[in-house]
């Protein structure tokens, strides 16, 4: 038998529910979104030097039709380049540390980018669905 003590990191589960709730309020009022909000995804990413993320929709061409609003925390500030940039409607935007960005994730509208990084770019990224099957944390521990 093989176990480990993870009490030293469950902090972090209550850091990663607190940014989650926080997301679900904000899309629901700058979206006047009424419905259950559900986190199906959430990562955390770093990005360098001379990445790109070429133009996408997050429901990946309607694979993932569930997936609805998308999300970005910053954890640092993008002083030089990388952007996350919308161009089918005509949006730019260079975050700063703490900020969180948000925006529909279906319309082909929202389709978006990260245009050429020359700082290193850290940020958690969330999903979010209405259907509770999809639901990150509706799981048995």
């Amino acid at each position: 038998e093989s176990s480990t003590d993870i009490s030293p990191i469950l902090p972090i589960k209550t850091l990663i529910s607190d940014i989650c709730d926080r997301s679900i309020l904000n899309i629901k009022e700058k979206f006047n979104y009424r419905e259950e909000l559900y986190v199906s995804s959430l990562w955390l990413a770093k990005q360098t030097e001379g990445a790109v993320l070429l133009i996408h929709s997050d429901t990946d061409a309607g694979v993932n039709e569930h997936i609805i609003f998308s999300a970005g925390l910053y954890l640092n500030d993008v002083n030089i380049d990388g952007e996350l940039n919308f161009p089918y409607i005509k949006f730019s935007y260079k975050p700063n540390a703490g900020e969180l960005v948000s925006w529909p994730s279906q319309p082909k509208e929202y389709e978006h980018e990260i245009l050429k990084v020359s700082d290193t770019r850290y940020n958690v990224l969330l999903w979010f669905t209405s259907d509770k099957e999809y639901d990150l944390f509706n799981y048995s521990a």
